[in-house]
C-alpha cells in the first residue's frame, strides 16, 4: 500500500514538472481551404527547434514547415509556424502535429483542424493562336523556370521577419478579372482545352499603372519568365512570399528591401495574358493562399500573442 501511495504522489505532483518543457500550442482550430494557418508555440523553457505538419484523415502528409522565434520582453520563448492549407483538399478535417525539442527533450503534440465549406468560381478563358502555342509549348525552359521558382518559394530563412502588419492591395483602383481559386478551363485556338486552378488574383489596369509592394520585404527575384512575364518576388516572412506577374517594367533589384506601398514596377501584358493586368499571389511554405485574407488579418498578430501570454500568467 505504501508503495502504491508513493507511486501516486510521484505521478500527481512530480510528473507535471517533467513536462514543463513541453510548449503550449495555440491556433485557430477552424479554417477554410486556401487560407494561411498561424501556429503559436509558447514555453518558459527554451525551444531548441519546432516544426508543424498537416496530415489527411488517412495519415498522408499535406505540408510541413519549421517555426521561427519572435523577439519579446517576456520570460517566454515564442515560436510561430506558418502553413498554407491547400485549396484542393477534400477532407473535412486535418490532423495537426507540432513536434520538436525543448530543453533537450523531444515533444510531439497532436490536434485537429476543421475545414469549413467554401465554393470557388469557374471560368472559361479563350486563348488566341499565340497564347495557345505559348501555353502548350514543350519548351524545356518552362519546366526549368518552374523548378527554380518552386525551390525559391520553399526557402525558409528564420531571420526574415519583415512584414508584421496587414498588406495593401498592390494596384490602386484595379478591376478584379479573376479571383483566387477559380477553376479555369483554357480553350485553345485549335479547339482543344485544358484545366487549371488560379493561384492568385488578377487586377486589371491600364498598361503602365504603378504596382506597389503589398507589404514590407526583401526582393529575392526579378526577371523575365516565359509564362509569368516580367516577375518580382518579395520575401515577407520566413517561408512567406509575394509574387507579382506580367509587369511591363520592373523598378526594383534583387536584394533590395522595400516598404509597403513602395513602387516595384508597372502593370503590363508580358507572358501568358489576354490583356494588361497584375497577377498577385501569396505563397506560404510553397502553398498558394488567399491574398484577400492578408488585407484583413495579420499573419503575426502581436496582440493575439500578447493576449495568449497574459492568459497563461
Amino acid at each position: 500500500m505504501r508503495r502504491i501511495l508513493l507511486i501516486f504522489l510521484f505521478s500527481f505532483f512530480l510528473f507535471p514538472f517533467l513536462l514543463y518543457g513541453t510548449p503550449e500550442i495555440y491556433f485557430q482550430e477552424e479554417a477554410r481551404r486556401g487560407e494561411p494557418l498561424s501556429i503559436i508555440g509558447l514555453s518558459r523553457t527554451p525551444i531548441d527547434e519546432i516544426s508543424a505538419y498537416l496530415f489527411t484523415a488517412e495519415g498522408k502528409e499535406v505540408i510541413h514547415n519549421r517555426g521561427f522565434q519572435l523577439q519579446n520582453e517576456e520570460e517566454m520563448d515564442i515560436r510561430v509556424i506558418l502553413l498554407g492549407i491547400p485549396m484542393h483538399i477534400e477532407d473535412e478535417e486535418l490532423s495537426v502535429r507540432v513536434e520538436g525539442y525543448s530543453g533537450g527533450d523531444h515533444f510531439s503534440i497532436d490536434k485537429k483542424l476543421k475545414l469549413l465549406e467554401r465554393d470557388f468560381m469557374a471560368e472559361n478563358i479563350r486563348l488566341g493562336e499565340a497564347m495557345s502555342e505559348l501555353r502548350q509549348s514543350s519548351d524545356p525552359r518552362k519546366w526549368e523556370e518552374a523548378r527554380e521558382l518552386s525551390a525559391l518559394l520553399k526557402t525558409f530563412n528564420a531571420e526574415s521577419i519583415y512584414c508584421t502588419e496587414i498588406q495593401d492591395l498592390p494596384v490602386k483602383d484595379a478591376r478584379i478579372t479573376s479571383d483566387f481559386g477559380d477553376r479555369r478551363k483554357y480553350i485553345y485556338s485549335d479547339g482543344g482545352s485544358a484545366h487549371s486552378i488560379h493561384t492568385g488574383v488578377d487586377l486589371a489596369a491600364p498598361r503602365g499603372t504603378s504596382v506597389f509592394a503589398g507589404g514590407r520585404g526583401k526582393v529575392v527575384f526579378t526577371g523575365m519568365r516565359i509564362l509569368t512575364g516580367n516577375t518580382v518576388v518579395i520575401e515577407h516572412l520566413p517561408g512567406v512570399y509575394g509574387l507579382y506577374y506580367h509587369l511591363d517594367s520592373i523598378e526594383v533589384e534583387k536584394g533590395q528591401f522595400v516598404e509597403k506601398g513602395e513602387p516595384i514596377g508597372t502593370v503590363g501584358a508580358t507572358g501568358l495574358v489576354t490583356g494588361a493586368h497584375l497577377h498577385w499571389e501569396i505563397r506560404v511554405a510553397g502553398i498558394p493562399v488567399e491574398p484577400w485574407w492578408l488585407l484583413e488579418k495579420n499573419l503575426l498578430d502581436k496582440q493575439k500573442i500578447i493576449d495568449i501570454i497574459s492568459s497563461t500568467d
